[in-house]
């Protein structure tokens, strides 16, 4: 099933790390996270949440996209219109809680961090064993452009 994601990405795509070799039987999930359209590294930071007691627990995963020989990036930013990267993880319920993504001042480069929750509330996003799920964070980063 994940093959079949990769192949259908128009343009340049990349052939997805052999550590991430996954079937319907894996005992993880794959991610596919589309995040913002830029080249360069960005890094968000998903932790694992109960949703039925309201609170975080202390597992994180941390997807890096874009950036110079990633890994774990499966298709050219020019080619999907977002950074999309392949990510394995835990059966359970993730909420994205860091997200950090360069940006321009005057004619520099630099690093904007966005920490989600108030007044910005966190999306949480399931994850299923032998799944594939589309996590999709560019929205949020509207919120560090400007």
């Amino acid at each position: 099933m994940a093959a079949m994601v990769v192949l259908a990405l128009p343009g340049c795509a990349t052939q997805a790390p052999g550590s991430l070799s996954f079937t319907p039987a894996a005992a993880t999930g794959l991610a596919i996270v589309a995040s913002a359209p830029v080249e360069g590294l960005q890094t968000l930071v998903f932790r694992k949440v109960d949703l039925a007691s309201n609170r975080f627990l202390q597992d994180t995963v941390t997807v890096s996209t874009g950036g110079i020989g990633n890994p774990n990036r499966i298709a050219d930013v020019a080619a999907t219109g977002a950074a999309l990267s392949a990510q394995a993880f835990a059966p359970g319920d993730y909420a994205l809680v860091e997200l950090t993504q360069p940006g321009t001042v005057g004619y520099g480069t630099t690093m904007r961090t966005l920490c989600l929750g108030a007044p910005i509330v966190s999306p949480v996003f399931r994850i299923e064993a032998g799944r594939v799920s589309i996590v999709r964070v560019d929205l949020f980063s509207a919120a560090l452009t400007g």
